[in-house]
């Protein structure tokens, strides 16, 4: 087992590098070099970043029991998934990238599984 007071410092710098990278590849122009192509295939990428957003955003705070109880950590949440939203609408205005509703759902439901899988699986990861 990893001792989580060793790793927690980390985890808010883990989360803000991510969301720095996620925002910068949601900005430049795609390229063509991708070999593996498939339907769904951007959705799929789309996902996965924010999922694992979602897991570094959560980590810090695995220990807190009340995930209803109106607080910061839930007004946090619905400040991270408003940026989720607007990342797609800056595409939008974006003449090398495209909007789409679709991303907006992988977005948020990458974000809130993070969410729910690092509430679910990380008392496995870490000891007390």
């Amino acid at each position: 087992m990893i001792p989580y007071d060793k790793v927690r410092p980390f985890l808010p710098y883990l989360f803000w590098l991510w969301l720095i990278s996620i925002l910068i590849l949601m900005v430049i122009p795609t390229g063509g070099g991708v070999h593996l192509n498939f339907p769904g295939r951007d959705k799929v990428i789309h996902f996965g970043l924010f999922s694992i957003l979602g897991f570094f955003y959560i980590a810090p705070r695995y220990k807190n029991k009340t995930p209803f109880r109106i607080s910061k950590e839930n007004r946090n949440t619905f400040i991270l998934l408003l940026f989720v939203i607007s990342v797609e609408f800056v595409q939008l205005r974006l003449p090398y990238r495209s909007f789409e509703l679709l991303d907006i759902l992988a977005n948020v439901l990458g974000i809130l599984s993070g969410i729910i899988i690092g509430r679910r699986f990380l008392l496995r990861i870490f000891e007390d």
